[in-house]
């Protein structure tokens, strides 16, 4: 704070005395008004202290606020019920794939059949020519499309 010991002008009396320089606003001060700085210095520091102290307070009760827990917990919520929907959608969709693949499945067995049947009668009756042969491997390969 106070340097050298001077003989300068005070700059609150304007006199010229024994001063110090304060360090913080370079201004020279009578040992008088230098104590009078200082303890305006000591008040504005007072009053920091008070709007820090306040302000630390005012943080506080922000972290405590159960308004701001009970957003969280509502979030929290909301991605509950969110999980669950998507989780009911997922299984419904699961149980509508697998009933439509049974669907499809016994289509093609029932289409199957009909072509074994036909098979044995071609064979029981020895019935057939390339038309017929072409024909049934068609049918054949379509249902191999149709499974996959």
């Amino acid at each position: 704070m106070a340097t050298s010991t001077n003989k300068l002008l005070c700059v609150k009396c304007e006199k010229v005395r024994a001063t110090s320089k304060c360090a913080g606003c370079s201004h020279d001060y009578c040992y008088d008004h230098l104590r009078d700085h200082r303890q305006e210095l000591n008040i504005q520091l007072d009053y920091i202290e008070n709007n820090h102290n306040h302000f630390r307070q005012i943080l506080n009760e922000y972290i405590n606020n159960s308004e701001i827990h009970a957003f969280i917990q509502q979030v929290d919520q909301w991605e509950k019920e969110l999980i669950n929907k998507i989780q009911q959608k997922a299984n419904e969709c699961r149980e509508l794939l697998k009933k439509h693949i049974n669907e499809n499945i016994h289509q093609i067995e029932i289409n199957l059949n009909k072509q074994t049947d036909q098979l044995r009668n071609i064979v029981k009756e020895n019935d057939f020519n390339e038309i017929d042969l072409n024909e049934l491997n068609e049918k054949l390969k379509e249902l191999e499309r149709q499974l996959h």
